[in-house]
């Protein structure tokens, strides 16, 4: 036999935790590049948009900054909440 029972058993104990860290790192990295992508193809198409729509750069930048400053006050579920609410 190439390995004993308890090696195996040892082995396993070891990759299994290291490999799911491994695994939820690339998901995670995966999942934060594809919101951040998301959120700049959306602002892109807002500012689109608003030049089509005769706004002002003046007009654009002061939107786009109040955007950015609500964003981070609402958590991730009360955001979800929010837009429950709002739909």
């Amino acid at each position: 036999m190439l390995f004993a029972a308890t090696e195996i058993t040892g082995i396993v104990a070891i990759c299994v935790p290291v490999g799911g860290v491994i695994v939820w790192g690339v998901i995670h990295s995966i999942a934060e590049n594809w919101r951040k992508a998301k959120t700049a193809e959306y602002r892109a198409i807002l500012v689109q948009g608003m030049v089509d729509k005769g706004f002002s750069p003046d007009e654009v930048e002061r939107v786009l900054k109040a955007n950015d400053a609500a964003r981070p006050r609402l958590s991730g579920k009360a955001r979800r909440d929010s837009e429950h609410v709002c739909s």
